[in-house]
């Protein structure tokens, strides 16, 4: 609650302020906010979000996408782990996105190429996407701060710190979402 509070006098005082600073302060309050709540240290957090930058930047700074605008690539991850999601016209391109990442970046530990070989998705399927991980995140609440949870072309992607048995309910629950095909778990177990 007092998060929440906070929050609401951090939006406010950027509307009164109308500039640069409410939005960094908007934004200074939600990754504060969301770093409390993680399961992973604030350290593995901030490791995570360079690595998918890094992952980013040699992806879409590669030659040969630049002259391909039909692909979408996202990484994301979770302690060190990766696991690419989004589209590609071609499996010769995703091949030569993937031996390029693994090459060049020495932090990833383990890799999940969820890429598929399709035309890029469009934006009323994103939103049903978006629609798809927000009712599962109200579904879990108990234990969204141990599972991160992406949905990409209605295929649910779970990653995060359980015991099996919170896991293997929460991917029961992911895949009695309607709209839902598929669901894909990156579970580390606490037991």
């Amino acid at each position: 609650m007092r998060v929440l509070f906070l929050t609401t006098w951090l939006f406010l005082i950027g509307i009164i302020l109308n500039g640069c600073t409410g939005t960094t302060m908007i934004g200074s309050a939600f990754v504060v906010t969301k770093s409390a709540v993680d399961s992973r240290s604030l350290g593995t957090q901030i490791d995570d979000l360079i690595l998918s930058s890094k992952i980013n930047t040699i992806i879409y700074r590669s030659k040969f996408v630049k002259f391909n605008q039909k692909i979408r690539i996202i990484p994301i991850v979770y302690s060190g782990k990766v696991l690419l999601i989004g589209q590609v016209n071609n499996s010769k391109l995703l091949k030569k996105i993937e031996y390029t990442i693994l090459s060049k970046i020495k932090e990833i530990s383990t890799i999940y190429n969820e890429v598929r070989i399709l035309d890029v998705i469009k934006l009323q399927d994103i939103l049903v996407d978006t629609w798809i991980t927000t009712q599962l995140k109200l579904k879990i609440l108990r234990n969204i701060n141990s599972v991160k949870v992406i949905t990409e072309n209605k295929e649910v992607f779970l990653f995060g710190f359980l015991k099996k048995k919170e896991a293997n309910k929460i991917a029961s629950i992911a895949s009695k979402i309607k709209n839902v095909k598929k669901v894909i778990t990156v579970f580390t177990y606490q037991d």
